[in-house]
């Protein structure tokens, strides 16, 4: 519909936008839950902690 070109470009961009989106998302919600529930948690924890809950998810 809009050609090889543009539309290669405009789904590049979509996807881009989307991982964007994705990783405010997941440091807000680390960091929600870093500040409320651990607050003696160092950020690097939380984040190896996530990393590797996601990475068994899929």
């Amino acid at each position: 519909m809009l050609g090889k070109y543009l539309g290669w470009m405009i789904g590049l961009l979509y996807v881009i936008s989307l991982i964007y989106i994705a990783t405010r998302t997941l440091r807000s919600y680390g960091d929600l839950l870093l500040s409320s529930t651990m607050p003696k948690t160092h950020h690097c924890w939380l984040s190896i902690l996530r990393t590797t809950i996601f990475k068994l998810a899929i």
